[in-house]
């Protein structure tokens, strides 16, 4: 590669780094904020964030295992626009319903209240089946400021143990922002 043709690729890398997306930026290594649905949360620094994928806002995806490791633990964040003055349990009882009609096999869990910050969240456990993988995941659910904001962690059941402190911190971190 010529000098010329090294200098124009650093530049739009450059580029690219400053670049980022519609509402959305990172400040640290996994920190990801969404100015437009107003939210930030914090992923493990080694993850893969993607954003906009599948209806989902953002999504931080673990590293692979191993060789052999076809599923990716996750954490994920979905916000929309919900009437003013929905609560928490009433955004999880609605996304209860979707869940049962479109998640195999799925079994509702522990059902709780948690604090996240200073919002109050419906939480729910809860198995299921995703192709070959049995899966563990969590939803929480948090009303505030016109939106739902739903926080899911997914994981297989055998190693969800090794991912219940990445996933506690991560949904730990996340804020509704004003």
């Amino acid at each position: 590669m010529d000098k010329k043709s090294l200098i124009v690729a650093l530049l739009l890398w450059v580029l690219t780094l400053g670049s980022t997306g519609s509402g959305c930026e990172e400040k640290d290594p996994g920190h990801y904020i969404n100015k437009e649905k107003k939210f930030e949360i914090t992923f493990p620094e080694k993850w893969k964030i993607e954003e906009d994928k599948f209806n989902i806002d953002v999504i931080g995806l673990s590293p692979p295992t191993g060789t052999n490791d076809g599923f990716r633990e996750n954490v994920y964040v979905y916000a929309k626009e919900i009437p003013e003055g929905k609560t928490a349990d009433e955004v999880l009882d609605a996304n209860i319903s979707s869940m049962i009609n479109a998640i195999t096999d799925f079994e509702p869990g522990k059902r709780d209240h948690y604090k996240i910050g200073e919002q109050e969240a419906a939480r729910l456990e809860y198995k299921y089946r995703q192709g070959r993988f049995k899966l563990s995941g969590t939803v929480y659910a948090v009303s505030a400021n016109g939106r739902a904001y739903l926080i899911y962690t997914a994981a297989e059941r055998k190693s969800a143990p090794l991912f219940e402190k990445a996933f506690t911190k991560t949904v730990d971190s996340f804020r509704v922002l004003q």
